[in-house]
């Protein structure tokens, strides 16, 4: 599948296959037959945009709420320093 154009990460769990695309509703029918010409049977497919945490997380690595925690713990060291 990786040789569609548009097509990016690609992870599979389980049964569940998901894939990052540049134009997701468009890339769909492309996808479905690369797995119908492999025999991979498709039980059903959803099309999704990334949420603002999906896209902070894929650009730093942690998610919105890793990041709180973070500067929270940071916060809570300071203060303690302070007293």
């Amino acid at each position: 599948m990786g040789q569609l154009p548009g097509i990016g990460e690609i992870v599979v769990e389980g049964n569940t296959l998901r894939a990052r695309v540049d134009h997701g509703a468009t890339a769909v029918p492309a996808v479905l037959g690369v797995l119908e010409e492999q025999a991979i049977p498709v039980s059903a497919v959803t099309v999704s945009r990334p949420s603002l945490d999906d896209v902070y997380l894929r650009y730093t690595g942690r998610s919105f709420r890793a990041a709180e925690r973070t500067a929270a713990d940071q916060a809570g060291t300071d203060q303690g320093r302070a007293a």
